[in-house]
Order: C-alpha cells, then sequence, then structure tokens
C-alpha cells in the first residue's frame, strides 16, 4: 500500500507500511508536540511510536516503529492504512477459533489466510 500523499518521517528500525504477521506494532503510542525527548522533531511533530511483537520469537523489541509529522491525522491515516489490518484479521480467527480434534484451542492469531489482508 502507498504512503502517497502522506508527509512523515520516519526514524525507527522498521518502516510503518512494513508490519507484517511477523512484525506486529504493539503498545502504540500518539503523543503531540513537545512531549517527546528528539532534538529533531520532539518540539514541532506528533510522534507514533510502537514496540515490534514478534509472535514467531515470542519477543517484544522496544520502540522499533517510530515516526513523525506535523499532522495528527497523518499518523493516524498509517495506523488506519498499515496496522489495523492485522488486528482486524486476528479478530476475526479469533472468532472463529476452534477446537482440534482432541479439544485444544491453539491458534497462531496473526497468520492471515490467503485473500483475508489483500496486497500493501
Amino acid at each position: 500500500m502507498s504512503d502517497e500523499g502522506l508527509h512523515y518521517v520516519s526514524t525507527g528500525e522498521i518502516e510503518p507500511d512494513e508490519a507484517d504477521e511477523m512484525n506486529i506494532p504493539v503498545n502504540i503510542w500518539l503523543t503531540p508536540p513537545g512531549r517527546v525527548d528528539n532534538e529533531a522533531y520532539g518540539d514541532t511533530h506528533w510522534s507514533l511510536s510502537a514496540d515490534n511483537f514478534m509472535p514467531r520469537r515470542s519477543r517484544v523489541a522496544g520502540e522499533q516503529y517510530e515516526v513523525w509529522s506535523r499532522d495528527r491525522d497523518v499518523l493516524v491515516a498509517i495506523v488506519h492504512r498499515h496496522w489495523l489490518p492485522l488486528y482486524k484479521v486476528a479478530v476475526k480467527l479469533l472468532e472463529e477459533m476452534a477446537p482440534d480434534d482432541d479439544g485444544t484451542a491453539a491458534l497462531y492469531y496473526w497468520e492471515e489466510r490467503v485473500g483475508e489482508r489483500g496486497s500493501k
């Protein structure tokens, strides 16, 4: 999915459009200007930050996503375009979860089914 028309700067290790079922943004913070300590952008830009949850490794890496924009709506659009679809897939799969033959209910709940989310 293109970010054409969205004006932002990404300083994190992962670009916002690189989020997928193996790199889930969690602990998401949207912070107004002047509240985040960053010499280049902190006083003038909104901040969108998130940790990176890697389900297959059962690991969370702190603040891997870090995005800045003067316009709050740009950061909200990033969440809606790139991150919300991952959560929609997870909710749908959790709602449909059924027990296995032995009664165990196991689900890798970020794994999308073919065609569920569409292409980026």
